[in-house]
C-alpha cells in the first residue's frame, strides 16, 4: 500500500478512536460518575474497550500485520533504551495503579483522597507512566503515525481526566481544590516554589 494512503487510514483511524473516547470518556463516564457516583461494570469495560483499540491501532505504523509482533530493531542501542523504557513505563504504571487501589483504579469511590506514594508528585501518575511506556514502544519502532497514535492516547487519556476531576471535585470539594493547587494534574513540578 503506498504511503499516502496508510497515511490517510491511520488518520482516519485515529480519528474514529479519538471520537469512541470522547463519546465514552466525556460521555458515557461523566454520566455515570453524576449518576451514580462510580463507574458502572459497562462504563469500565467501555474504558477498557477504548484503550485496547487504542493499543492496536499501534498497527497502523508497525511493520507488520495485526496479530504479529514486530521484530526487535538491530541497533542495540535503540534496543536497549526502547525496551528499558517501555519496561519501566510498564512497572511504574502498575506501581501507581497498585497504590491507588486496582478498584479505585477502575472508578469505584474511594472513602478519602489518595495523597501518599506518587499521588503526591502528579495527580495522575498511571496515565504519565503509561505514556513513558508507550514513549520506549516509539523507540523500538519510530514512525510518523506513531506519533499520531501517541498524541491520541494523551488526548483520551486527558478527556478521562477530565471526567474524573469533575467527580473528585463533587465529592470532595475544597480537599480536593486545595490537592489540585498542591499536586500538578500530570508532570511533577522540577522546580517547586
Amino acid at each position: 500500500m503506498a504511503f499516502w494512503m496508510e497515511t490517510i487510514i491511520g488518520i482516519a483511524a485515529s480519528a474514529l478512536v479519538l471520537l469512541l473516547g470522547y463519546v465514552v470518556f466525556r460521555g458515557v463516564v461523566r454520566r455515570d460518575y453524576e449518576r451514580y457516583g462510580r463507574l458502572k461494570a459497562g462504563a469500565v469495560f467501555l474504558e477498557f474497550i477504548v484503550f485496547a483499540v487504542h493499543a492496536n491501532l499501534s498497527y497502523i505504523f508497525l511493520p507488520v500485520t495485526w496479530p504479529e509482533l514486530p521484530r526487535l530493531p538491530e541497533n542495540l542501542y535503540q534496543l536497549v533504551v526502547g525496551v528499558g523504557v517501555l519496561l519501566i513505563g510498564i512497572m511504574l504504571t502498575l506501581w501507581a495503579m497498585a497504590g491507588l487501589g486496582f478498584k479505585h483504579a477502575c472508578g469505584q469511590p474511594p472513602e478519602k483522597l489518595h495523597l501518599t506514594g506518587f499521588y503526591r508528585w502528579s495527580r495522575n501518575p498511571q496515565l504519565v507512566f503509561y505514556a513513558l511506556a508507550l514513549l520506549g514502544f516509539l523507540v523500538l519502532w519510530p514512525a510518523p503515525l506513531g506519533v499520531v497514535w501517541f498524541l491520541v492516547y494523551v488526548v483520551i487519556a486527558h478527556w478521562m481526566v477530565r471526567s474524573e476531576e469533575e467527580h473528585l471535585a463533587d465529592v470532595y470539594g475544597v480537599d480536593y481544590e486545595c490537592y489540585c493547587e498542591q499536586v500538578p494534574r500530570y508532570l511533577p513540578r522540577l522546580f517547586p516554589s
